[in-house]
């Protein structure tokens, strides 16, 4: 934690979203240490994380072993060294946000297209979950 606060990204006072992020990647036992550190549950529970960022690292966690599969369809909206280079399924979100591809208010057609491309229906139920407001 110590290198985080040095680099000025992180403050022992203020570890709301790292509790946060922790909570949304399933990591409680971490959530438990940084809580325990912390000496205090102020402010749990309170959302900081936007809805669509929330929704984009859930629907990027279950995609990690299929990026490999995925990345032959994306070439035609990804550059093709770019693709090459794509490792995490979280830095592919990040590049279709570059290209505009997807966004807050445009995440159904391409993220479901990826959905139904892999045959992932537990990820249409998560876009359907983030267009119902179930990510607020």
């Amino acid at each position: 934690m110590n290198k985080l606060e040095d680099r000025a990204l992180l403050y022992s006072s203020r570890l709301e979203i790292l509790i946060e992020l922790l909570g949304l990647i399933g990591r409680s036992e971490l959530q438990r240490q940084v809580l325990d550190f912390r000496g205090s549950t102020e402010g749990l529970g309170k959302k900081i994380i936007l809805p669509y960022r929330a929704m984009i690292l859930d629907f990027a966690s279950g995609i990690n072993e299929e990026l490999k599969s995925l990345k032959a369809r994306l070439k035609s909206i990804i550059p093709a060294r770019t693709v090459g280079r794509l490792k995490e399924a979280i830095r592919l979100m990040v590049e279709l946000e570059k290209l505009t591809v997807i966004r807050p208010r445009q995440v159904d057609f391409f993220l479901f297209e990826i959905a139904e491309y892999l045959k992932r229906d537990d990820l249409v139920l998560k876009l359907n979950d983030y267009n119902a407001g179930k990510y607020d």
